[in-house]
């Protein structure tokens, strides 16, 4: 997020028409103008539209109102106005505590501002990311559980990239083929399946599947294991849909 007539420590003045337009019509960042000791001066419509409030509930208070009891405790706010100050400007990603005290996660940017009196300002740009951060949060708990998932296999599992990348292995996996390793170096699967699989029978086999976009069930292949033990395994090749990439 930038904004590019402002610089640390800029005149404040030098772009006060644009200043003004920034501030008083824009829809999707919403802004506030803090003065030195933290203290909010002004907000910005988009500011009261997403967060619910009025000027008279926030202009003439600390900014500190705005943040979570936890982050609260750990002195973010005064962290924060510090770099600021020190710095000329600062970056956060955190939680922002609305009028009715919901919460909503926001991406923040502050610049020190120089006013044509010498005064100082800050400007602080904030946008709501709430939904993104949820869809992240969301992702990171279906890969979790996934992860017990494949980890709970007593058959041995393996995922593929279109590219014959290893992806990801399960335990039962490593013990065949990594010497009791917990986990398997990942890496080209082609090179990988090498050694135990003498006669390429079984590495063509899961290419063929990639390239043709066909699935195979209960095929017999003869590999060999990392102790040198020649054994028939039982596999199924099955394609994922990620995204707009087929595993």
């Amino acid at each position: 997020m930038s904004i590019p007539f402002m610089r640390a420590n800029a005149d404040i003045a030098y772009s006060s028409d644009y200043f003004e337009a920034l501030f008083k019509n824009a829809k999707q960042n919403s802004v506030l103008i803090i003065d030195e000791a933290g203290i909010v001066l002004r907000i910005n419509q988009a500011f009261s539209r997403c967060f619910g409030y009025a000027e008279s509930d926030i202009v003439g208070k600390s900014a500190r109102i705005l943040f979570t009891k936890e982050d609260e405790k750990n002195d973010m706010f005064e962290k924060e106005l510090s770099k600021v100050l020190s710095e000329g400007q600062s970056s956060d990603n955190n939680y922002f505590v609305n009028k009715d005290q919901t919460i909503t996660w926001v991406s923040g940017e502050s610049m020190l501002v120089k006013k044509s009196d010498g005064g100082r300002l800050i400007l602080k740009v904030v946008q709501n990311i709430h939904k993104q951060k949820e869809s992240e949060f969301k992702l990171r708990s279906l890969n979790d559980f996934n992860e017990s998932i494949l980890g709970s296999i007593e058959d041995s599992v393996i995922v593929l990239d279109q590219n014959m990348q290893m992806l990801k292995t399960n335990q039962s996996f490593s013990r065949l083929f990594s010497e009791g390793e917990s986990t398997v170096p990942l890496s080209d699967f082609s090179v990988f399946i090498k050694p135990f699989d003498k006669n390429g029978n079984f590495c063509d086999a899961i290419e063929d599947v990639i390239t043709r976009q066909k699935n195979f069930l209960n095929r017999q292949f003869e590999l060999y294991t990392t102790q040198g033990d020649k054994k028939t395994f039982d596999v199924t090749c099955q394609l994922m849909k990620t995204g707009s990439e087929n595993n």
